[in-house]
């Protein structure tokens, strides 16, 4: 039995290789079962078992269960080997990738550091797998947008992998592709592509062109051409990304949603609304079944659903996505993050083209907080409250969006002069002129 369980053991890792990633979970569950009879449940064999098995639900992009498998590994490995042993830094490595993979990317990092402390500690600074644990906590500060730390650790770990394998190795390819869309957040995109055509060649060679690898490296150099504004081009890799996928990993993978959310937001930049629909929903579908309901990633989804209803006028569609994907950020992130900003700021202006302008107030008085120097909310607000027939407060919204524009840009300057007028042509419709700043009752009066 022990050897039966060496052979399930490695003909699973022989189909993980080769993308066939259900046949290996049930090789290795196998493998456990003949393990559990002949070790028990707290044995390091057991453990090695459990993180294949962990390896094959990410794999499939099940990521809550390859976290709950590699839990068990790593109290398994911390009793028998203790917390400064490599087999345990591995496990939080695992661990850590697929919180990142669930967006906790605050706490993927706290996993990451807990490793790399170790492996400094064990195989010290110029191990390949130190420059595989500073890549992997680079993504996530490039996440969490701290790019100075994110920049700074993947260049870490790109000169260590050329010290140790060179210029074209898989490894190395693997800094470059994080490198480059690196630069492709930072707008920098001739430098993405420089990093992600390096790449391509690379794992074409080492993996074959059909492998998911390679997908991923035809995705994120379509990903750089979509930011240009190359749609043709973008759509050629997106879709050679696809073909792969679907042949490799099946329907209701991860990476095949990424790639229909892609190619949709594509038709949707392209104003062709009915196919960028047909592709989101696809992945909307993909990653409700992975990923749960509550991920960032569905909220994302949900909002670029509501601004194609709202392009296509579909008001209360629109405002049904967007408040779901609201939900989400204010569960996932609490009051004070930034994407918030973009959340309010959709459901105001829906809200307003759906002429429920006692909730584009509200929408639009939320967005401040987040951007108190804009000065567009408050003309906003002041249209809502003149188109519910309540003046007064339309005239001083109108007027605060008028002096903060004075003070940001003079009072010669176009917008400036458009808001007093906005202004004053309320104030002098509705005989107030009473109700406006001293300085604009005095231009009102002089006209």
């Amino acid at each position: 039995k022990n050897e039966l369980g060496n052979y399930y053991h490695e003909f699973g890792i022989q189909y993980r290789n080769v993308s066939l990633y259900e046949k290996a979970l049930e090789l290795h569950e196998k493998t456990l079962s003949i393990d559990l009879v002949k070790y028990g449940n707290n044995h390091p064999k057991t453990a090695t078992t459990l993180s294949s098995i962990a390896h094959d639900w990410s794999k499939k992009g099940n990521y809550i269960k390859a976290i709950e498998t590699y839990q068990k590994t790593l109290k398994i490995r911390k009793k028998h080997y203790g917390e400064f042993d490599i087999s345990t830094a591995r496990t939080y490595n695992n661990l850590a990738l697929n919180w990142s993979n669930l967006g906790e990317n605050e706490k993927a990092i706290e996993l990451f550091q807990k490793s790399l402390n170790i492996k400094l500690k064990t195989i010290g600074k110029n191990h390949p797998s130190i420059a595989i644990t500073y890549n992997n906590i680079g993504y996530d500060f490039k996440v969490l947008g701290n790019y100075d730390e994110a920049i700074k650790n993947y260049n870490y770990a790109l000169g260590i992998k050329i010290k140790t394998f060179g210029k074209n190795h898989k490894e190395t390819a693997l800094s470059y592709n994080s490198i480059g869309l690196f630069w492709r957040n930072r707008k920098e995109f001739d430098k993405a592509l420089s990093y992600l055509e390096k790449c391509l060649p690379i794992n074409i060679k080492h993996y074959g062109e059909y492998h998911p690898i390679t997908a991923k490296a035809y995705n994120n150099i379509g990903f750089v051409w979509d930011a240009k504004k190359n749609y043709p081009q973008a759509l050629k890799y997106y879709q050679k990304a696809l073909d792969i996928r679907q042949m490799k990993l099946g329907e209701f993978h991860l990476d095949i949603g990424v790639s229909y959310n892609n190619i949709g937001l594509v038709f949707k930049d392209q104003e062709k609304y009915d196919e960028a629909l047909l592709f989101l929903k696809k992945s909307l579908k993909i990653f409700l079944k992975n990923l749960g309901g509550n991920h960032p990633r569905i909220a994302t989804t949900y909002n670029n659903l509501g601004i194609i209803f709202k392009k296509q006028e579909n008001y209360n569609k629109a405002l049904k996505y967007y408040k779901m994907a609201l939900s989400i950020n204010l569960n996932k992130h609490g009051k004070n993050h930034p994407i918030l900003e973009t959340r309010y700021n959709n459901l105001g202006i829906a809200s307003f083209k759906n002429k429920n302008y006692k909730s584009a107030i509200k929408y639009f008085k939320l967005v401040i907080p987040y951007c108190p120097l804009e000065s567009i909310y408050y003309y906003y607000i002041g249209l809502s409250y003149e188109k519910l027939n309540y003046y007064p407060k339309a005239i001083e919204n109108f007027g605060v969006n008028a002096e903060m524009l004075k003070e940001q840009n003079g009072i010669d300057d176009k917008d400036t002069q458009e808001a007093i007028k906005e202004a004053i042509r309320l104030a002098k419709e509705t005989n107030r002129l009473e109700l406006l700043p001293d300085w604009i009752k005095k231009i009102a009066n002089n006209q």
